[in-house]
């Protein structure tokens, strides 16, 4: 239980027969059905949220058009949290007084 490298390496890949492979497939934008992950024993890291949502997305059966709407919203919250970055960053630079 006190071994820091306490992790496994799992492949985890889309099932081919899933009906929704190929929406799947160009929703991730890969040519690789699978992604790797160092699973580890504390839930709250990094990894650990990266890997249930890729099994979410690997077990998903429902409507696939609303996979679609989730990555388009995705992509513009990304967007728009780096927009907001950008702005404070431009205006701490033009806080700045030369003296």
């Amino acid at each position: 239980m006190n071994n820091d490298a306490n992790e496994v390496p799992l492949l985890v890949y889309l099932n081919k027969n899933d009906p929704g492979f190929d929406v799947k497939m160009k929703l991730i934008n890969e040519t690789k059905p699978f992604t790797k992950f160092r699973v580890v024993d504390n839930l709250e890291e990094k990894v650990m949220s990266e890997f249930l949502s890729w099994m979410r997305f690997v077990e998903y059966e429902g409507d696939m058009a609303l996979l679609y709407l989730a990555k388009n919203e995705a992509i513009n919250d990304h967007q728009k949290k780096r927009a907001a970055n950008k702005g404070m960053q431009d205006s701490d630079d033009s806080d700045d007084v030369d003296l």
